[in-house]
């Protein structure tokens, strides 16, 4: 039985050794293939991090947006700032170092956010929490005990079926716990939901600052 457990431990390790080396070749593996929207969420947060602590500058189009919707508080055009005066020590130069410095930190802001959405859509971080979970595997293991797996014991004679087949009893055809279960049902369906919106939000921001994830 050990042996087994060798041998099959050995032939795993081997099998991600292939795959690393394919990653360092292509930039990817046959295995990343098999789950690629979890490989997305498991990655894309940690490239987005190291391109948050590590770029040297912010996409021009943000500068652009952020200047024209402040031009009355700016005192001036996106137009009229292409052409300030920034020569050194000068007041021009003040303005734009102010400016930079603030859409510096907007673009900060953008790509932690995107890391946060990502990171909520991922059913392994998301932080929203089913609070019913607890109560849901406890009456799992009350329903296996009192009826069997798959209810076996609540099945009557006329459950039987001419094709040999029977039905099958789950927890809400026990009444004792019907509300629980459907508690539960109802929790995973609405983090599903707000994970999916985390996802379309972050892949909308994605698409939007496309060209601009390089430094």
């Amino acid at each position: 039985m050990i042996i087994k457990q060798i041998k099959r431990a050995i032939r795993k390790w081997w099998k991600e050794v292939g795959y690393r080396r394919q990653r360092a070749k292509r930039g990817w593996s046959v295995k990343d293939t098999w789950d690629i929207d979890r490989w997305f969420l498991d990655v894309m947060p940690q490239m987005l991090e190291y391109l948050k602590e590590h770029h040297m500058g912010f996409p021009g189009d943000l500068q652009k947006e952020y200047i024209t919707a402040h031009c009355e508080e700016l005192n001036m055009t996106y137009e009229e700032y292409l052409i300030w005066p920034s020569d050194k020590d000068s007041d021009g130069r003040k303005r734009r170092e102010e400016i930079d410095n603030t859409c510096d930190r907007l673009w900060v802001e953008i790509l932690d956010y995107m890391i946060f959405l990502l990171k909520e859509a991922n059913e392994d971080t998301c932080t929203v929490e089913n609070l019913n979970e607890k109560d849901n595997r406890r009456i799992i293991k009350e329903f296996s005990k009192k009826y069997s797996e798959l209810g076996k014991s609540l099945l009557k004679p006329e459950n039987n079926r001419s094709d040999s087949s029977r039905k099958l009893y789950t927890l809400f055809d026990v009444p004792e716990y019907k509300e629980t279960v459907e508690l539960w049902l109802k929790k995973v369906i609405d983090i599903n939901e707000y994970r999916n919106r985390c996802k379309t939000e972050a892949i909308n921001l994605f698409n939007k600052w496309f060209w601009c994830l390089w430094d």
